[in-house]
This record gives C-alpha cells, sequence and structure tokens, in this order.
C-alpha cells in the first residue's frame, strides 16, 4: 500500500513539475453555447423591412452572427455591427464599452422579437423606437443594454480570425448591395493626408464627428468616399497618412433631405487606417504632397494635371530633339557637360535608366530654367525638384510640362543636412553620393540605418529584402548609410565597404561594422572614399578615413539625440548594465538558454488571437490605447517607435508580477515607461522576443 501511495505521489510530483515548466492562463470554466438556431439571414432580414423607416418586429425571428466593429477605439459610439455570410447590420446600443463583452470575432445569436428595424438617414439598423423631441415623430434609436442583453446569446468565445473584410480594389467597385459590411478598399488616398488630423476635439471638449475626404488614386476617377470620424477615437490627433494605400472600416451610407446619398468608412481602429498601409511618396497631386516620380510613370497614358517631385538625375543630351528622340541611356547626360533646355527627375538619385525618368523641359526666357538648368547650376545634380505642370510625352519618353515656368511653379529644395562640396569639412549627403558616383577622395556623412543579408547568394541589391535595417542578420564587411535614421528603403542608401585590407584604415571594419557593434545603428558615419557601385547601387569604396559618432557622444549612442531615445547599451549582465533593444535583437539566438537583462520604452502589445506576427493587424504599436491581451508586451529604443522589426516582444507569464504589474490591457498607464526586464532573447511570435523570465519582483524594474 505504502509503495501504491509513493507511486502516486511520484507521478503526481512529475505531473506537477511538468505542469510548471510552462505556465498558462487557467481555462475557462464554461463555453457560451447558444442550443437554439437561427431562422433567418441578416439579408433577408434587411429585405423583409425594406423601405419602412421604423417597424417593430414581432416574429419570433433568429439572426445569427458574428462581431465585425465594436467601440474599442471610441470611433464607434453605442454600436456593434454584426455579419453573416450574406450582409451586415448595425445594432445601436444604449451602452458605453460595448467591446468589453462583445469583441470582435464573437459569435451571437439575437433573438429579435421585440426589437425595432429602422432606417436612420438611410442607413439599416435594428435598435428600439425613438421620439425625436425636435420633429415629434418616432425614428429608430438605441436599445436598452438589459434590453438586448436577455436576447443576445454568445456562442462559444471570441474568434477574430474567422473576421475577414471584403476586399475591393476602388471605390468605384463599391455599391448599395454593400452598406453594413466590413471591407477593405485599396488604392485610395486622404484628400488631406499628411496635413490634417482625422478629427480635432470640438470647444468644450464636446465630442463631435468629422467628414473626411478618401480620393481614388486612379488617375482622373472621380469616386470618392466619407470617412467618419470622431474627435473620441483615440487615434483621432494622429495626422492622416499621405500617400496611396488601403483602408478597413464599416461601410455605411447617408441620405439627406433631398434624397442624395453619401457612401461613408467608419474605422474600426488605428490599423484599419495606419501609416503602414499607404505608400509614401505616392502624393496627390498637391504641393504640399506632390506625385512621384514613379506615379506619373505609371499613369503616363492618362493626362495628369498638379505638382510632381523627384531628384534631378541628369539632362537631354546635345542632338536629341523631337525628330530625334531618346531610345537609349546614350539620348540623356547623367553627367557634365549639361544641356541646358531640360532637366531630367528619377524617383532615386541613384537612377541612370531612360525607362524610370521623366524629362522636365524648362521654357526659354523662364525662371525655371534661370534657377534650375545644370550647365549653369552644377550643384542642382541630386536636388530634389517639386514641379507643377502637366504629363505629356517629350523627346519620346514620359515628360511633365511648366505652364510658363514661372518661380510660382517649381521648388527646388536648399542643401540638405550633411550636404556640401565633399570636403572633410562640408561632406556630401547621401544624396550627393549617389548623384556623384565615379568621383574619388570624397568625404560622405550619412546615419547608419543596417546592412547587406547575410545570404551568400546576394551579389547585388535589388529589393529591401537583400538589405536589413537593423543590427542582426548582416554581414560584416559593409553598412548602409542615409540621410535620416528612419529610412527603410535600399533606393535612398549607400553601401560603405568595411575592408580590413591595405587601402582601408586599419581597424575600421571591427569599429564600425553593426554585428560586432548593434549599439552603432544610427550612429552618424563620415568616410572618404571612391564612390563607386558596391552590390549594384551608390556605394563608397577604397576608404580612407573615417569618422563614427562624433560631437563626444558614448559608444553606442546617436549623436545629438536626447539620452532618453537609446535607454540601454551596455553587456546585458545586470540590471544596471543592460541591453539595448537593438543590441537585444543582434543577441537573439535560436534554441538559446542564456539569460540577460534588456530595457527598452514600452510601446504596445500584440493583439488577442495572434499566434505569429505577420501583418499590423496583429498587433498595436505606437498607438496609447486598444490594448486586449495581458500576455506580452513590446518595447523599442525610443518611445516613438512605430517600426516592428525594431521592437522586442516580451512574454509576461502568467501569474508572475511581471504580468499583473506591467501588462497594457491591466496598466494602460504604462504605455511609455521604461521597462527593464530579464530573460532570453529568443523568437516570440514569430520575431525577436524576450522569454522565460521568472516574472519575480526582482526580475524587472518598471519606471
Amino acid at each position: 500500500m505504502k509503495t501504491l501511495r509513493k507511486s502516486i505521489l511520484f507521478i503526481f510530483t512529475i505531473l506537477f513539475a511538468a505542469a510548471c515548466d510552462r505556465e498558462f492562463d487557467a481555462p475557462p470554466f464554461e463555453t457560451p453555447h447558444y442550443a437554439g438556431e437561427a431562422n433567418t439571414t441578416i439579408q433577408a432580414l434587411k429585405d423583409r423591412y425594406r423601405g419602412q423607416a421604423l417597424a417593430e418586429i414581432t416574429d419570433d425571428l433568429v439572426i445569427r452572427g458574428r462581431v465585425v466593429a465594436n467601440d474599442v477605439s471610441g470611433n464607434i459610439y453605442k454600436q456593434i455591427q454584426l455579419q453573416d455570410s450574406t450582409a451586415g447590420i448595425c445594432i445601436s446600443i444604449d451602452r458605453d464599452g460595448l467591446s468589453g463583452d462583445l469583441r470582435v470575432g464573437q459569435e451571437v445569436f439575437i433573438e429579435l422579437k421585440g426589437l425595432y428595424f429602422g432606417h436612420y438617414n438611410g442607413y439599416p439598423q435594428l435598435g428600439y423606437t425613438y421620439l425625436n423631441e425636435n420633429t415629434k415623430q418616432e425614428g429608430i434609436g438605441r436599445v436598452a443594454w438589459e434590453f438586448f442583453k436577455a436576447r443576445a446569446h454568445l456562442n462559444g468565445f471570441p474568434a477574430p480570425d474567422q473576421v475577414v473584410p471584403q476586399a475591393f480594389a476602388k471605390i468605384a467597385d463599391l455599391g448599395a448591395a454593400d452598406v453594413g459590411k466590413l471591407v477593405t478598399v485599396s488604392n485610395v488616398r486622404f484628400e488631406q493626408g499628411g496635413l490634417e488630423p482625422f478629427a480635432v476635439p470640438a470647444a468644450g471638449n464636446r465630442v463631435q464627428t468629422e467628414s473626411k475626404l478618401l480620393l481614388s488614386a486612379d488617375a482622373n476617377a472621380t469616386a470618392t468616399l466619407t470617412a467618419r470620424n470622431s474627435s473620441a477615437a483615440d487615434f483621432a490627433s494622429q495626422i492622416m497618412p499621405a500617400g496611396v494605400g488601403s483602408v478597413t472600416g464599416v461601410f455605411s451610407v447617408y441620405v439627406n433631405n433631398r434624397g442624395e446619398s453619401t457612401y461613408q468608412i467608419t474605422f474600426r481602429d488605428s490599423l484599419d487606417c495606419h501609416p503602414s498601409r499607404f505608400a509614401a511618396g505616392a502624393g496627390n497631386g498637391s504641393r504640399e504632397m506632390p506625385w512621384s516620380i514613379a506615379y506619373a510613370l505609371e499613369n503616363r497614358a492618362e493626362t495628369l494635371s498638379g505638382w510632381v517631385e523627384g531628384y534631378i538625375v541628369g539632362a537631354v543630351a546635345p542632338g536629341i530633339s523631337a525628330d530625334n528622340p531618346v531610345k537609349g541611356n546614350e539620348g540623356l547626360s547623367f553627367a557634365a557637360p549639361f544641356m541646358n533646355h531640360a532637366v531630367v527627375l528619377a524617383e532615386s538619385a541613384s537612377v541612370r535608366d531612360y525607362t524610370q525618368v521623366v524629362v522636365v523641359p524648362l521654357p526659354s526666357g523662364s525662371a525655371a530654367r534661370a534657377g534650375i538648368n545644370l550647365s549653369d547650376h552644377a550643384g542642382n545634380l541630386g536636388k530634389k525638384l517639386k514641379v507643377n505642370g502637366t504629363s505629356g510625352a517629350q523627346f519620346g519618353i514620359a515628360g511633365w510640362n511648366f505652364e510658363k515656368g514661372t518661380a510660382g511653379e517649381f521648388v527646388l529644395e536648399q542643401a540638405a543636412p550633411g550636404a556640401g562640396d565633399g570636403s572633410a569639412d562640408s561632406p556630401y549627403s547621401v544624396a550627393q553620393a549617389q548623384a556623384r558616383q565615379g568621383e574619388t577622395a570624397k568625404w560622405v556623412k550619412g546615419f547608419i540605418v543596417g546592412g547587406v543579408v547575410t545570404n551568400p547568394d546576394v551579389t547585388s541589391i535589388g529589393s529591401n529584402g537583400d538589405v536589413v535595417f537593423g543590427a542582426a542578420g548582416i554581414r560584416s564587411t559593409s553598412v548602409l548609410i542615409a540621410d535620416s535614421k528612419d529610412v527603410t528603403d535600399y533606393t535612398q542608401c549607400v553601401v560603405v565597404k568595411l575592408n580590413d585590407g591595405e587601402i582601408n584604415p586599419s581597424g575600421m571594419r571591427d569599429a564600425v561594422n553593426l554585428s560586432a557593434n548593434p549599439g552603432n545603428l544610427h550612429r552618424e558615419l563620415r568616410v572618404q572614399g571612391s564612390l563607386s557601385k558596391y552590390f549594384g547601387i551608390a556605394g563608397v569604396r577604397e576608404v580612407t578615413a573615417f569618422r563614427i559618432g562624433e560631437g563626444g557622444t558614448d559608444p553606442g549612442t546617436d549623436p545629438g539625440t536626447d539620452p532618453g531615445t537609446d535607454p540601454g547599451t551596455g553587456a546585458g549582465s545586470a540590471s544596471d548594465n543592460p541591453y539595448s533593444v537593438a543590441q537585444g535583437i543582434a543577441n537573439q539566438k535560436a534554441g538559446n538558454t542564456t539569460h540577460s537583462w534588456t530595457k527598452g520604452y514600452i510601446v504596445g502589445a500584440v493583439n488577442s488571437g495572434a499566434t505569429t506576427i505577420s501583418s499590423p493587424a496583429d498587433y498595436k504599436l505606437g498607438v496609447p490605447s486598444g490594448w486586449d491581451s495581458p500576455t506580452n508586451v513590446i518595447i523599442a529604443d525610443s518611445p516613438a517607435e512605430t517600426n516592428i522589426d525594431k521592437c522586442i516582444v516580451v512574454n509576461l507569464p502568467s501569474g508572475k508580477p511581471l504580468r499583473t504589474q506591467v501588462n497594457l490591457l491591466d496598466n494602460p498607464g504604462n504605455y511609455g515607461k521604461v521597462l527593464t526586464v530579464e530573460g532570453v532573447l529568443r523568437t516570440y511570435f514569430g520575431k525577436p522576443g524576450l522569454r522565460d523570465s521568472a516574472g519575480g519582483e526582482t526580475d524587472f524594474i518598471l519606471e
């Protein structure tokens, strides 16, 4: 008997130890379940009451749908959006905080008897009868929460992965049949993108709704869509994204008293309209946001009128005319001497391909010719030029034509920070270095932003997939530099060769490369060498001198930045000597079991239900609310970081102080605070992570 008891105790001990090896949240005690069945669809319901301003539902109807939108961000007020395979319907409920009980992805059965169906300014919805005190007429209004709760039955737990917006390639594809659905519409741009916030608070903090116009990005397309934004939304003060991209939201309609319909879209949260969904530089043709050269080339078959912007990369070669058009690169001059009657613009200062440029003629006697032409102003090579005109072929290739060439029709950038004459005291900017390939013994200045991937098959850079904008997973033989620390486009970079041979200064590779010095990320680097292609793009080779981190900054910090932008740069050995996030990323290892300390700003969290990070929909980053999971936080070296690839996801073990005191769901005030935490640096949610922390009071510092 004793042997049996000992055996049972031994087995129990083993099981208990195994259970403690990985900690999980305790499962819920009961799964919600509805025993009944739906006997109609949302579309059938809408068809049944079509055209009725208000109707009480007296039959025993039951619908089944999934919550696709709620009030989680504050942009939707006292409403949820329910959708099945046939259609979607708005439900107005007189209660704040609906997202706590009716999460996105939750399946719900609703017994409709006693509710009302109606149209609010043409928009169909479920609710209850409402008496308008001004008109003394009844209409559709909000249903009391207790009344609704008695008729709404949850079925299972939320499954947000089951919520898939219907995709539309352009605004014009949307129609009346789509009203009430969750949609994603592509190829759009905000009319005031990059200029205005989604909404601003009204006087006295009174909540108001603002209408912002979404335009079709197709050349000459006229279809528009109105975005309805509340000043109560947690993203209201953010500037609307510039460029062309896609948005997701609830598609609705507003019918005015003249019977005129306006189609609208309402965003559920900031991820539905996040800047990461828009291509920077696509622009909208305004002076503030000109079209890119890429956009002008893509739409060269159309007649576009407005502003376009690109880098001056050359001029038309001698002898080229309407009768002798450009047929290849020999038809253009990318180096002096230059003709004075036209310039050539490209998306990048390093472009040397006649099929990727736009010719801008400079009218004789105009301010444009006097101020822009390269014959008299060789220093304009590599500068950005903004031109107001009309598209049209020039010399057999794409062109952009001034009306008169007055001073008000163009903007020529002034010298960019770091731009100069190539001397040690006045180094070239990266843009200048791209435009001046072939020169020797020149100084170039830029910020270290990354390097070439370690894959030995990559012998030339042809896409962002060939480089890493960060400090991990790159070669030690080169670095990428750019004119801005925020650059994530290889076409805006120069590759600096770090070759510790006879030519390069001794110790340069050891001092500069990011593999051994992750703290060099975003530091300023000045090099003197030959401006020559490397890995197929603009480069600096045969370096004879270099300077890094000028200005007396400490090793591992960015020159000229606030000390707070790099909260931890150390050996990772203790809470007072932690890794920075950049170092933590560089020290990620598969199968790692070594514990170390890392320090960074809390900037977000991975969303509930996500198992791997594959898109911005899987996390909230750079927004001060809306988190729905207590299991993790995201940390970065900057409190303003919005690039997930520059972050570490920290696992917060269940039941430990690290979770209860740090998670953003329960502690939203922690957003922006500095977290120093002990754990193992290994992948989490498919991204750089910190896991396996004991999670006790002595295993982290929150400040």
